[in-house]
């Protein structure tokens, strides 16, 4: 569920105008007597579209063909406990957050952040959705050529359940920009920064920074740019800061602290230019696949270091987040 400030700045050339169309939907076709599982959801780009895709995935293996493609929502992307969708708006001035419900056509409710200051335009690094329903959001300012900071970091808001309209957030995190962000079974939030992880436990009531995890992967030139919560696993996306041949997912106890080695690592292909992203769902393991014009990711099963499948889904264009939900 991570949102890279190279995706961050992309967003400035490649944001467009005009309000929401709504979901489409795309031919399926699932086996007689197969289940839906979960759903991947990938978030990509064109030079003239931003959009959502969501993949149905049937017992355990990911159908190929997206049921929904939710227009002009740009990353980062989360997918609350219901299956709903949450993205930032594309072109929006403050990177405000748009709902979809489960198998929605149409937003459900819109959720305008605090209004950044005179010469600012918001931008958001990552999100998160705990299982309560709690929506985190890592925001940042960044100004004008009038403004007096080029930077105004804000820290992470933290908005109640079916928060919508100008709901205030209930409190603010003050924190870096999180790279990535994820939530355990207990609520506590995990935050991608750089070379560590930090651990806020009771984040909702009174968010406290309670450990950090120097994970040895995300170390010297590596950092951790994005991370996702799995059972008792955390899974991070860690690699050269920018992109480079030596990116891996790296699964580490979620309740490590301190320096510590991963349980397992995955490496991931350096020739096909993985992105910064990282979704689990039942067995798989998903990095989307930058430099492409196709809605192309690897699959992993998350238990070892195997070869990937490699899914091409066509002309959508190029895959810069992932989320996996219900």
């Amino acid at each position: 569920m991570g949102f890279s400030k190279t995706v961050a700045s992309t967003l400035t050339c490649f944001a467009l105008s005009g309000a929401l169309a709504g979901a489409q939907q795309r031919g399926t076709a699932i086996p007689p007597g197969s289940h839906v599982t979960g759903h991947l959801f990938i978030a990509t780009q064109t030079e003239q579209l931003w959009q959502v895709l969501r993949f149905p995935i049937v017992d355990d293996k990911t159908v190929y063909a997206p049921d929904r493609a939710y227009l002009n929502v740009s990353p980062p992307i989360a997918v609350g406990p219901d299956g709903a969708l949450y993205g930032a708006i594309t072109s929006d001035y403050n990177a405000n957050i748009v709902v979809y419900a489960k198998d929605a056509y149409a937003p459900s409710h819109y959720l305008y952040l605090p209004a950044p200051p005179p010469s600012y335009y918001g931008y958001d690094t990552a999100m998160t959705v705990d299982r309560a329903g709690y929506l985190f959001v890592s925001h940042y300012y960044e100004g004008s050529a009038d403004a007096k900071r080029p930077i105004n970091t804000v820290g992470t808001f933290v908005y109640a359940p079916g928060s919508k309209g100008y709901d205030k957030p209930l409190r603010t995190i003050g924190m870096p920009n999180a790279f990535g962000m994820s939530t355990d079974a207990k609520g506590s939030l995990y935050v991608a920064n750089v070379s560590e992880v930090d651990v806020y436990d009771t984040p909702v009531k009174r968010p406290k920074l309670a450990r950090k995890i120097f994970g040895s992967t995300f170390q010297g030139q590596n950092v951790a740019e994005a991370l996702t919560i799995d059972g008792t696993t955390l899974y991070v996306f860690d690699g050269p800061y920018g992109g480079g041949p030596s990116q891996d997912v790296s699964a580490y106890a979620a309740a490590s602290q301190g320096p510590v080695n991963p349980l397992r690592t995955i490496s991931l292909a350096g020739n096909l230019a993985p992105s910064g992203a990282v979704g689990v769902s039942g067995i798989g393991l998903f990095v989307p696949l930058m430099a492409t014009n196709d809605a192309a990711f690897l699959e992993y099963n998350k238990y070892d270091r195997g070869r990937p499948r490699i899914i091409d889904q066509g002309a959508y264009g190029e895959p810069l987040a992932i989320a996996a939900g219900p």
